[in-house]
Order: C-alpha cells, then sequence, then structure tokens
C-alpha cells in the first residue's frame, strides 16, 4: 500500500456498490486512497477537512491497523443523514 501522506486526514466512506450505503443527494464519486474502489462521498463529508484522502472502510481498518482513530461528525453531515 502507498505510505499515508503525513498530517492528512482521513475521511472514510462506503463503498459505492455497499448495499446499506445510505444515498445522500449530491454525493460524489471518488477512488479510495488505498485501492481505487470508486467511493461515494457526500458534500458536507467532502467539505469537512483540508488536506485529506479518501478511504473505503477496509482500507481505513488496514492502514490504522484496526485501531481507530474517528473524528465526531460534524453539523453538516448529521444533517445530510435525516
Amino acid at each position: 500500500m502507498k505510505p499515508w501522506p503525513k498530517d492528512t486526514i482521513a475521511l472514510i466512506c462506503c463503498l459505492k456498490d455497499d448495499p446499506h450505503r445510505r444515498e445522500v443527494p449530491g454525493s460524489v464519486e471518488k477512488p479510495c486512497f488505498g485501492c481505487d474502489q470508486t467511493v461515494m462521498v457526500s458534500p458536507a463529508t467532502l467539505a469537512s477537512a483540508t488536506k485529506k484522502e479518501i478511504l473505503c472502510l477496509h482500507c481505513y481498518k488496514i492502514y490504522t491497523e484496526g485501531k481507530p482513530h474517528l473524528l465526531v461528525r460534524t453539523l453538516a453531515q448529521i444533517e445530510e443523514m435525516r
């Protein structure tokens, strides 16, 4: 796998073909940093951080070696889920 860029935040997103993924209006397709599979990124998630990379859940687990370091959702992300 590619080395993780220093001082970069990981945005964890669902794979496009995940049957459990919630549809969020305005979401865009982006490649996972680790595996290049297509994930869906909501507008609020995309806007939530600068200097970011997008990961699918599988790659996130690999990069963190099973030790999650998650940030809470932003208010805009919570609103999107309603």
